[in-house]
Formats: structure tokens, C-alpha cells, sequence
């Protein structure tokens, strides 16, 4: 029984290329922003954002529900959500374009799924084809870019939030008596914390992080689709000039 020789694929362009420097992206995206947050938390800033108080532990600061310590936590969990949608993302990506290396990539596959599709079909049904690929690729990562843009919008939230704790702590009768000045001050602290931290949260790891990290599938996903366009092109001119791509290329 013979062995079929696996197709030359992409001399000019290898997927291992491609598949090696998605992931190379977003690891070191994600250790730049990774160690900045390690830095963050040994210098305290963490602390700070979160008004953990030093001998609290921080699942009694989460079930303490204070205004700004939930607040962030919030906006923590919503990127924690996006990120790991991002991961997701990656490495279905970086697997399809490792299925561009096989000559039989798994029927399962949407390099499969494409070049069966194609087969046949003339010009405008093939382009047809890619740009309907092209829109379903883009839109499973849409969200990440929602998630980016929704967190900075909630820091905003946050900041007016913020302005509204302060404007309600302000008592001008409470200026004489030192009690309930002193529960102003703290009112305006909480207020202007909220208004402050939460905008920062919101900037740093929406448009920043995760926009940073939805630029880097976006570009994966552009490279899968060129590489995906140029193989089901080559296999067609192979079908047109009488090359059958299934039998092996002579010696």
C-alpha cells in the first residue's frame, strides 16, 4: 500500500511560521502586562486600587462589599471573562493554521470544511466563500474587542459613580462639628477613589491589555485566512492544469 507524500504547501509563506508567531505574541503581551501587575502588587498599588485595608485578607475585602472594592472586582472579572475567551481564541486559530501544513487537514476543520467547498466552484463562488470565512473568523473575536471597549466604558460609569458618592458626602452644616466632618472627608475619600482607580482599571486592562491582545488575533486571523485563500487557489489550478493534489507529485 503505498504512503501519500504530504502536499508542498506555501513555500513562500509556512504556516509553522505563522503558527509559532501568534502565540509568541500573545505570551509576551501577556508576561509584559503580567509583570507590571506583579510589580503593582509588591509596591501595594493593588492594595490601593482594590482599598484593601493591610490586615484585611482579600476574600474578607471581596464579601466586604464596599463601593470601590466591588467595583474593580467587578471590572476584574468581566477582563478575566475576555481574557480567557482570548486564550480560546488563540489557539483555535494557531490549530487551523497548523491544519494548513497537513495534506488531509480533519474533516472538522475550516481548512477542511473551505477547500471541500470550493471544489468545483468557479471565481465569484469561491470569493463568495472566503469573505462569508472572513466575517465568521472576525466575528468569534468581536468579542474580545467588545469586552476591550466595554471596560473602559465601565471605569467611565465608575468615575461618575465616584463624583456622585462625593457630591452626596458633602454636608456644608457639617464643617463646625469635627464628627461629622471627619465622616465627610472619609465619604469624599471613597468617592474620589472610586472615581479615580476605576478609570485606571478600566484603561489598563480593557484598552490596553485585552486591546492589545484582540489586535494580535486579528492580525493571527488575517494570516490564517491568506495562507487558507492561497492554498484553495493553488489547489484549484492544480485541479484546471490536470494535477490531481491527492496523488502524489512524481520523482
Amino acid at each position: 500500500m503505498s504512503r501519500k507524500r504530504p502536499l508542498a504547501l506555501l513555500h513562500k509563506k509556512d504556516p509553522e511560521r505563522y503558527h509559532f508567531l501568534l502565540w509568541f505574541k500573545f505570551v509576551i503581551l501577556n508576561i509584559l502586562f503580567g509583570a507590571f501587575m506583579v510589580i503593582a502588587f509588591f509596591q501595594g498599588w493593588v492594595d490601593i486600587v482594590f482599598a484593601k485595608k493591610p490586615n484585611v485578607g482579600w476574600a474578607m475585602a471581596f464579601l466586604t462589599f464596599d463601593s470601590q472594592t466591588s467595583y474593580i472586582f467587578l471590572m476584574a472579572g468581566v477582563f478575566l471573562a475576555g481574557w480567557l475567551i482570548s486564550l480560546h481564541r488563540v489557539y483555535v486559530t494557531s490549530r487551523e493554521i497548523n491544519y494548513l501544513k497537513l495534506q488531509y487537514p480533519p474533516e472538522f476543520s475550516r481548512v477542511s470544511e473551505y477547500l471541500a467547498h470550493i471544489k468545483g466552484a468557479n471565481e465569484g463562488s469561491r470569493a463568495f466563500l472566503f469573505e462569508r470565512l472572513s466575517e465568521k473568523l472576525f466575528s468569534r473575536i468581536d468579542i474580545v474587542r467588545y469586552v476591550s471597549v466595554v471596560l473602559p466604558l465601565l471605569g467611565l460609569l465608575g468615575t461618575v459613580l465616584g463624583f456622585a458618592i462625593v457630591s452626596s458626602g458633602i454636608e456644608p452644616n457639617a464643617v463646625s462639628d469635627a464628627n461629622a466632618a471627619a465622616k465627610m472627608v472619609t465619604a469624599l475619600g471613597k468617592g474620589l477613589g472610586v472615581a479615580l482607580y476605576t478609570t485606571i482599571v478600566g484603561g489598563v486592562l480593557g484598552g490596553l491589555w485585552l486591546g492589545g491582545i484582540y489586535q494580535v488575533l486579528r492580525v493571527g486571523s488575517g494570516d490564517f485566512l491568506n495562507l487558507l485563500g492561497e492554498r484553495g487557489e493553488r489547489e484549484v489550478n492544480m485541479k484546471k492544469d490536470g494535477v490531481d493534489s491527492d496523488v502524489p507529485n512524481p520523482v
